[in-house]
């Protein structure tokens, strides 16, 4: 009589919840799929990190560094990243509501198809970037900056 092989245990996803990490580093860590609630990654060091569908709610990343990461599917809501800093991170298909992004500099962060709405957007500089098909209430950015550079005197 052969036995059937035993299902692996379902693996639960992480859950962080009225926790401080301020200051930690996480170095090649799947945190795919986190729960988080009222946590602090402030100061944080994120390398090589997946947050890739992970839950964040009242939670704070302020001037934490974040390189090589991924936030793709994430839902993010109640999040402060003031004066953080992005390098190399996927936020696709990800969703953030009423997060504070002063002062957070993005670098090599893939943003294609990201929505933005009721943002205060005042003193944002955008450079060195794919801005294709970029929308600001229905206005083509991009048609716009081509038919001003195209105006400029001098201008083939």
């Amino acid at each position: 009589m052969s036995r059937m092989p035993k299902k692996p245990a379902e693996q639960k996803s992480p859950r962080f919840a009225d926790a401080s990490m301020k200051g930690a580093e996480f170095e090649d860590v799947d945190l795919g799929g986190a729960h988080m609630h009222d946590v602090s990654l402030a100061e944080a060091s994120l390398d090589d990190v997946s947050l890739e569908g992970a839950r964040i709610h009242n939670a704070t990343f302020a001037r934490a560094i974040v390189d090589d990461a991924t936030y793709e599917q994430a839902r993010i809501h109640n999040v402060t990243f003031a004066k953080a800093t992005f390098d190399d991170v996927d936020l696709s298909d990800a969703r953030v509501q009423n997060a504070n992004l002063e002062r957070v500099r993005f670098s090599d962060v893939n943003l294609r198809a990201a929505r933005i709405e009721d943002a205060d957007m005042t003193n944002v500089e955008i450079s060195s970037s794919k801005i294709d098909g970029l929308t600001i209430d229905g206005v083509r950015v991009d048609q716009l900056l081509k038919a001003r550079k195209a105006a400029r005197p001098g201008s083939k």
